[in-house]
C-alpha cells in the first residue's frame, strides 16, 4: 500500500506541473538566403504609434501571449519565421499576438539591406492591418 500511494503523489505533482505559459512564436525556419550571417541580430524600430501603444502596455505585460519583448527578441533573430501578407501589405508579415483572448497582429516590414525590421501596425487584428496599410 505504501507504494501505491507514493505513486499517487508523484503522479499529482506530475500532473499539477505547470506548462510554458508563452507558446512559441513560430516554427524554427532558417534566415532566408542572401541575407547577412546567422546570429547577426536585426535592428526593431517601432513606428511612432506603436511606440505608444508599447510604452501603454509595457514590454512585459503578462496579459500578451507572447509578450512584447519576447516577439521583439524573436525578430531580432529572425524576422522571416512570420507569414508574409499580400495585397497592399504585399511586402509585410504579421505575427499573431493575444491581449485577454482577443486577437490582435504585430505588422513589420523587413529591410534586407539594412538588416532592419519595421514595425508598422500593432493592435486588435483588423485595426492593425487597417493602420499598417495607410503607412505603407
Amino acid at each position: 500500500m505504501k507504494n501505491s500511494s507514493a505513486a499517487q503523489k508523484r503522479r499529482r505533482k506530475t500532473l499539477a506541473t505547470p506548462e510554458s505559459s508563452s507558446p512559441q512564436l513560430t516554427k524554427s525556419t532558417p534566415a532566408k538566403p542572401g541575407t547577412p550571417a546567422e546570429g547577426e541580430k536585426w535592428r526593431v524600430v517601432l513606428h511612432r504609434d506603436v511606440r505608444k501603444t508599447v510604452a501603454h502596455y509595457g514590454l512585459t505585460n503578462p496579459q500578451f501571449r507572447p509578450r512584447f519583448g519576447e516577439l521583439i527578441a524573436h525578430l531580432e533573430n529572425n524576422p522571416y519565421g512570420f507569414p508574409k501578407k499580400s495585397g497592399k501589405l504585399r511586402d509585410a508579415y504579421a505575427a499573431p499576438l493575444k491581449f485577454a483572448n482577443v486577437t490582435w497582429r504585430a505588422v513589420f516590414l523587413v529591410d534586407d539591406r539594412e538588416r532592419r525590421v519595421e514595425m508598422i501596425g500593432l493592435g486588435p487584428h483588423d485595426q492593425a492591418y487597417a493602420d499598417a496599410e495607410r503607412r505603407v
